[in-house]
């Protein structure tokens, strides 16, 4: 596939989540494809610092503009989970440089209409993650017994697949505690918004992969099947392809081999 576009990846916003949340898939990627797959860290993430707080889809749009610009060609973004808003943002600042966006596990279609409640963002923003407060709750939230509890609970298909190394690098990428700035921003519901015209609205080429097991998070999103997140953004936009692999709400790196196969067959057809 040396001819196929470049990807631009964009991990989701959690404790200890950075670029590395790709790196069994970019192996797996490079492996078969050998094209570029970049994956730069969100704003607040990871490596890369910030002063903002209260950070928004369309400011972490706005830091990975010069990485897509710097592709030099359209490329394919890959969208995580509940980052997927960023990546709606980014095509608006520049749908001339995104050839296709891939939408890997992403939120329930109620979800994704659902405006934040404004007095429940004050309580968590100014109740619990500002102050000493916040900062006991992110230590607490970054103990291993409690990521993998969480792991194990929401994100994994198996137990055993949520390994040391998954949890060495999330212990490893929270140490850091300014990283709480972006996951107390994405935990506040700041990137909740009604992006259902947006969707609808796509002009480009669109995938989206789910997991056998996937589920939500969110109450209004925790019922929904993969049939029935696949039928709900089928009827919204446009020519969707859709395709279901194994594992549950962390494809890329629980089923590196899959998403990558699913992902490079599909860019072939576009």
């Amino acid at each position: 596939m040396s001819s196929a576009p470049p990807l631009l990846l964009l991990h989701p916003v959690g404790v200890g989540l950075s670029h590395h949340f790709w790196d069994r898939f970019r192996h797996a990627w490079a492996e078969r494809c050998g094209t570029p797959a970049v994956a730069p860290d969100l704003l607040g993430c990871g490596s890369t610092r910030t002063s903002l707080r209260r950070l928004t889809p369309h400011a972490w749009a706005e830091a990975l503009l010069p990485q897509l610009l710097n592709l030099n060609q359209p490329a394919v973004v890959v969208v995580q989970g509940g980052s997927l808003p960023i990546a709606l943002e980014l095509l608006k600042l520049a749908p001339q440089s995104c050839r296709a966006l891939v939408m890997v596990g992403p939120p329930g279609w109620r979800v994704m209409g659902e405006a934040a409640n404004p007095w429940l963002q004050k309580l968590l923003w100014w109740g619990l993650f500002q102050g000493l407060t916040g900062l006991l709750f992110w230590r607490w939230a970054r103990r291993e017994a409690f990521l993998r509890s969480f792991s194990i609970k929401e994100l994994f298909a198996n137990a055993e697949g949520v390994d040391q190394p998954w949890l060495d690098q999330l212990r490893q990428d929270s140490a850091d505690a300014s990283t709480r700035w972006a996951v107390f921003a994405f935990l506040a519901g700041f990137w909740r918004a009604d992006y259902h015209l947006e969707l609808r609205s796509l002009q480009l080429p669109v995938l989206a992969l789910v997991g056998e097991s996937a589920s939500g998070i969110s109450r209004s999103g925790r019922r929904d099947s993969s049939a029935q997140k696949l039928a709900d953004y089928g009827v919204a936009i446009n020519g969707l392809s859709a395709r279901v692999i194994p594992g549950r709400n962390v494809l890329p790196y629980e089923s590196s081999a899959a998403c990558v196969a699913a992902i490079a067959e599909w860019i072939r057809t576009i």
